[in-house]
């Protein structure tokens, strides 16, 4: 059985387009990204930019398959960032192959993410971006000491 990881963006664009009513290619800019290898707590990160060169080889594998939703906008954000993601499989694409009957212009309920867990898992998000990303942050002051050596060595 292939290895399978689920990879989702939280992405921005610098120039503030609507990155809906925009292409993401050279736009879309990763603010904060996941990864998930299992149902468990423990099978889950939150990862940063900084992050994506240590995940390089991962990404560009095409033998880990990366099961994205909406592929083309994570595509597009990690090539922002020089990686071409390979062995992907966009869910949101093939969730309008399978369930065309869910196109909200017909009075469907769409093929988010929230809408397909909520109607075949019961059960819609448990946290929302804005929880997962805000927390408290700890001011220290810091006080700048100039550090001098000696002439003599």
């Amino acid at each position: 059985m292939s290895k399978v990881l689920a990879v989702d963006t939280e992405y921005y664009s610098p120039e503030g387009l609507d990155l809906r009513a925009y292409s993401p290619a050279s736009h879309a800019i990763i603010h904060c990204w996941s990864v998930c290898w299992g149902p468990g707590d423990d099978e889950y990160l939150v990862l940063w930019p900084d992050d994506i060169p240590a995940w390089r080889g991962v990404l560009e594998d095409p033998k880990v398959v990366k099961a994205c939703h909406n592929g083309s906008v994570e595509y597009h954000a990690f090539q922002a960032h020089g990686v071409t993601i390979r062995g992907m499989v966009d869910t949101l694409a093939l969730a309008r192959w399978r369930y065309p009957g869910r196109d909200p212009r017909s009075g469907g309920n769409g093929w988010s993410l929230e809408a397909l867990a909520q109607d075949f898992c019961g059960e819609g998000k448990t946290e929302s971006f804005k929880e997962l990303t805000t927390g408290l942050v700890e001011a220290w002051d810091v006080k700048v000491v100039e550090e001098r050596q000696c002439r003599c060595g």
